[in-house]
């Protein structure tokens, strides 16, 4: 019921947690991450424009070619996310 509508799921939506994490940006993440600066929150905004513009290009410049631009599209998100976590690592060696 509930513990597991929270531990598979609500959890992950709030979680805080700047820990196991791979992404280049890992340390400056954690290093500011207690701090609630303003600085952080600017960094932050910067660092989330390069993951949204190809997620929001990529799908109209490939809709002609849907297999295409679904595999372009996590393609995408899987490169720029801020997260990069051990089962990212299984993604690119898939490829």
């Amino acid at each position: 019921g509930n513990d597991f509508l929270h531990e598979a799921y609500l959890y992950h939506a709030g979680r805080t947690d700047p820990r196991h994490n791979f992404a280049p940006h890992f340390y400056h993440v954690y290093l500011t991450h207690e701090s609630g600066s303003t600085i952080g929150a600017v960094t932050k905004f910067i660092a989330m424009v390069p993951r949204v513009v190809p997620l929001l290009v990529l799908p109209f410049r490939l809709a002609h070619d849907l297999p295409l631009a679904l595999f372009c599209q996590t393609f995408a998100f899987v490169t720029f996310n801020t997260v990069c976590t051990a089962q990212y690592f299984v993604w690119w060696f898939l490829l």
